[in-house]
């Protein structure tokens, strides 16, 4: 091999890794790092483009074993077997709240619940409890035995010794003297809620009731203190003038069990823990970590991310960080850096970076100056990789030329933090924003669906790691096609419940042209689907005979505010013809509606007249555009009249009518929708927390109403040349008198 050949086969990011470079197996051991179809198709996508968005299908493995015991938030342990989505949990923060501050206990969904086998590891802690789950899995764990901070760690990293976070012990089902102290609690209890704490004690005067409370508390090794009530019958106390003894247990583990165990009906449901600190003495140690073979584990989703197992507190791109490791080791100069919406795991990509090195034979390693946990730096070539939090001040101070975001969907705050992080990476830096779809209407999902944001959009769903048999079985097992979807087929599934069909949105995708598609005409010439020069996409081009509709939503026109927008439908065929949205001044378009209305012959024209309309439709008439959409009278009424009143005005009456009948032309399939922002429009068109009909934040409704109000114009026109009717039959035959 020349050396110029072998300086080639270096620079060669696929080359380098896949043959000098490993990584870390499941089990736990190393192999050598060969791309993945999906992986080089990667790769080219980033040599070819500065900034690049993926999105991939959830990847499962953070799991445990199905009969591990979950608890939830009515104090009752279940297997995780048993779990269903919908359930309310304990759970915790998954990330810590700030410097100085600590995580708190929170009340969770089950989101999900994802069944399968997977080989396992067997976890035994010093008070007698096992864990068995995944090698992936986290659990909350000591950063070092020496200090009280904690990180999220898999199975595969834990060791003898090892520190693991605990809320309380999972309980059996109490006995008679436990169902007697419940009782107790019912009757004579009293559950303090305090700022930081919580306390939980019975009263009863001297005598044989009190006795057997401390028997029963001292038999079952509670940690509690007496106090006595001194409190005189013209006071508030209830046993007049008697001194009452109190028993009070303040350890949050103790709290736990009790309530647990003696089920007082009093205490079960008012979620006491809600934003309080996990128990001091909270921590077990491993003694054995042993394999456990191949058995059915759960991988549980909850809305914080966590949840409380066996008492224990539990944790639900490569391709990229190895194709940005082989570009800072070959390129003098080079700063990059990992950006996660949690920094440890961010720090975890960092991980796989050092294996990258440390597998790389020793004349091929560049010399490393400074390996921390969240950097690691190059000298001779002065370039570094490091971890950065995502903070609101991510990437300020730093030029940054490769980065890598994680999960952006995540993130909190995150237009003020991707604002700030753009402007750290240079034009011709590279950018890789990655996420699973996480709902609508975050920043991740808005540039998702912009089409021209200078990203590029690479999707990595089912179809790159499973055979079509595999997934049938999975979406069959998950038996919840939405949840299906989102998971494995990359939709982003709306927050609140759609007004629209998703299901029908998702088949009119199948409809969806591309200025440059080409498109067969019925006369059996092609149609490349092209824009004019003032911007009207024209998907068919009018024919002789046809007749069009024009639903016009007219905007200020000012940037910031709302778009204007107009869509054509062929009324014979239902299909849209042409499309139209931008910024534009309401009289501008007025002229632009007229010129393509008669281009369209003389197309029906309906424009909203709320607001700005009454310019555009204003414009309309004095260009004395030939067939104006004149609406209808009382609509309550028996048979419905035209009035002499020009364009649509959608009052409280009209927009649910208008909206109703958009969604049932949907169903039916009446209308074939070929312009994708108005499918992404009725996407994210939802009912909000007040039941109104609204678009989610950060997006519009302009081309739903567009569409809309062409579909009213329809109501009023035939399909067709009235024929029935034809007035040569009725004029003269000749001319003689």
């Amino acid at each position: 091999m020349n050396s110029k050949y072998a300086i080639d086969k270096i620079s060669d990011p696929k080359f380098y890794l896949e043959n000098f470079c490993k990584i870390k197996t499941k089990e736990g051991g190393l192999k050598p790092f060969v791309l993945k179809e999906c992986q080089k198709d990667l790769f080219n996508t980033i040599n070819n483009c500065d900034r690049t968005m993926i999105l991939k299908c959830r990847q499962l493995g953070f799991c445990l074993e199905e009969h591990t015991k979950i608890l939830l938030s009515n104090l009752k342990w279940i297997e995780l077997k048993d779990v269903s989505i919908g359930d309310s949990i304990i759970s915790v923060d998954e990330n810590k709240p700030g410097n100085g501050k600590q995580r708190k206990m929170r009340t969770a969904v089950v989101e999900n619940k994802f069944n399968f086998k997977s080989n396992t590891l067997k976890i035994t802690l010093d008070n007698g409890i096992s864990l068995i789950g995944t090698y992936n899995h986290r659990m909350m764990a000591k950063k070092w035995e020496c200090s009280t901070d904690v990180v999220w760690k898999k199975f595969s990293d834990m060791k003898i010794g090892t520190s693991i976070r605990y809320i309380t012990k999972p309980y059996d089902q109490g006995n008679y003297e436990d169902g007697w102290f419940g009782g107790m609690l019912d009757g004579e209890g009293c559950l303090g809620i305090k700022r930081t704490g919580v306390d939980l004690n019975v009263s009863q005067v001297n005598g044989a009731t009190w006795d057997r409370i401390v028997k029963y508390l001292s038999n079952n090794n509670y940690n509690f203190h007496h106090e006595i009530d001194k409190r005189r019958s013209d006071n508030s106390s209830k046993f007049g003038n008697k001194d009452v003894n109190k028993a009070v247990i303040s350890r949050i583990d103790e709290i736990f069990r009790a309530i647990c165990i003696t089920r007082p009906a009093r205490f079960i449901g008012n979620k006491w823990w809600e934003g309080k600190a996990l128990p001091n003495n909270g921590w077990a140690k491993i003694v054995s970590i042993e394999n456990y073979g191949l058995c059915n584990v759960i991988d549980l989703q909850t809305s914080e991310k966590t949840y409380i197992a066996e008492g224990f507190v539990s944790h639900n791109s490569t391709a990229v960080t190895g194709y940005f490791y082989h570009q800072t080791i070959t390129n003098p100069g080079v700063n990059t850096a990992l950006i996660g919406y949690d920094r440890e795991l961010a720090a975890e990509l960092l991980d796989k970076i050092k294996t990258f090195y440390r597998t790389t034979p020793p004349e091929l390693r560049p010399t490393i100056q400074y390996n921390s946990k969240y950097e690691i730096s190059f000298p001779k070539l002065d370039s570094k990789i490091i971890v950065l939090p995502s903070t609101e001040n991510v990437g300020r101070g730093y030029t940054l030329h490769n980065v890598l975001v994680t999960e952006l969907s995540a993130w909190e705050k995150a237009e003020e933090k991707m604002s700030v992080l753009e402007a750290s990476v240079p034009i011709h830096g590279k950018i890789v924003i990655e996420s699973t779809p996480r709902g609508q209407g975050n920043l991740y999902h808005r540039m998702w669906m912009t089409e021209d944001n200078g990203y590029a959009k690479k999707e990595y769903g089912w179809w790159w790691g499973y055979s079509q048999k595999e997934i049938d079985l999975i979406e069959k097992r998950m038996n919840d096609p939405m949840r299906f979807a989102q998971e494995y087929g990359l939709k982003f599934l709306a927050s609140g419940r759609s007004v629209f069909d998703i299901n029908v949105i998702e088949k009119q995708r199948e409809n969806v042209l591309k200025i440059g598609d080409k498109v067969l005409l019925p006369n059996g010439r092609e149609h490349t689907v092209y824009q004019t020069s003032g911007g009207l996409v024209i998907y068919k081009p009018p024919t002789a005979d046809g007749m069009y509709a024009c639903g016009a939503d007219v905007a200020e026109g000012v940037e910031g505010g709302n778009y204007s927008a107009a869509t054509f439908f062929d009324r014979k065929t239902g299909e849209e013809v042409a499309f139209y949205r931008g910024l534009i001044a309401p009289d501008l378009f007025g002229e632009k509606l007229d010129k393509w209305g008669r281009l369209f012959n003389k197309a029906l024209m309906a424009v909203e007249i709320n607001n700005h309309g009454l310019t555009t439709l204003t414009i309309l008439k004095q260009k004395i555009y030939p067939s104006i959409y004149f609406r209808t009278g009382k609509i309550e009424t028996l048979s419905m009249s035209t009035t002499d009143k020009m364009g649509w005005k959608t009052t409280k009456v009209t927009r649910p009518l208008l909206i109703d009948d958009l969604g049932q032309a949907l169903r039916e399939n009446v209308l074939t929708i070929h312009s994708k922002k108005t499918l992404d429009e009725l996407s994210v068109f939802v009912y909000n927390d007040n039941g109104d009909m609204a678009p989610q934040a950060g997006f519009n409704d302009d081309t739903i109403f567009a569409t809309g109000i062409c579909l009213q114009a329809f109501k009023i026109m035939a399909s067709g040349p009235l024929e029935q009717i034809s007035y040569e039959n009725h004029l003269p035959k000749s001319f003689a008198y």
